[in-house]
C-alpha cells in the first residue's frame, strides 16, 4: 500500500497504464489518484523502447504511443537524473540491479518516498534491503 501523498515510478507503471498489461488496472489507479509522481528524466526514454517494441510487434498502435508519451509530462514530474548517478553506481554494484533500476531506487531514498514498480528484481532487493521503500505495483488498488 502507498504510504504518503508522493511516490516514485518506474517505467513498467506507465507502460502498464498506457497498454493492457497485468497490473493495468493498479496503474489506471495510481496514475489518475493525487498522489504526486516522479521520475527520473529518462523515464520517456526507457517508456518509449517498450511502447516501439509494442509498436513494431503490432500490439500498439504508433499514433497511441505518441499520444501517450506526450501525456507523461502531464503527470509525472521529471527529476534531473545527473545528482543520482554516483548513488545509483553503487547501489546498483552492490545489490546487482541495472543502472537504469537504481536510479529509481536512489530517488525514491532521495525524496523519502516509495518506488512503486512491477519489476521482480527491484522488489526482491527493496524487500531484503529497504522493505519500506517498496510500493509492490500489483499490490495497489484498481478501478
Amino acid at each position: 500500500m502507498i504510504q504518503g501523498d508522493v511516490v516514485v515510478i518506474d517505467a513498467n507503471v506507465l507502460v502498464s497504464s498506457f497498454t493492457s498489461e497485468e497490473f493495468t488496472p493498479q496503474s489506471d489507479w495510481l496514475i489518475n489518484s493525487n498522489i504526486a509522481l516522479l521520475a527520473p528524466d529518462f523515464i520517456g526514454i526507457e517508456t518509449t523502447s517498450a511502447f516501439l517494441r509494442k509498436v513494431r510487434s503490432g500490439a500498439l498502435l504508433m499514433a497511441d504511443a505518441a499520444a501517450s508519451l506526450r501525456a507523461i509530462p502531464e503527470r509525472v514530474s521529471l527529476q534531473p537524473s545527473a545528482t543520482l548517478w554516483k548513488g545509483a553506481l553503487t547501489f546498483a554494484q552492490t545489490h546487482g540491479l541495472s543502472a537504469y533500476d537504481a536510479l529509481y531506487v536512489v530517488l525514491a531514498q532521495q525524496e523519502g518516498c516509495q518506488l512503486v514498480t512491477a519489476d521482480a528484481q527491484v522488489a526482491d532487493v527493496l524487500r531484503e534491503h529497504e522493505p519500506d521503500r517498496l510500493a509492490w505495483l500489483g499490490e495497489l488498488p484498481s478501478f
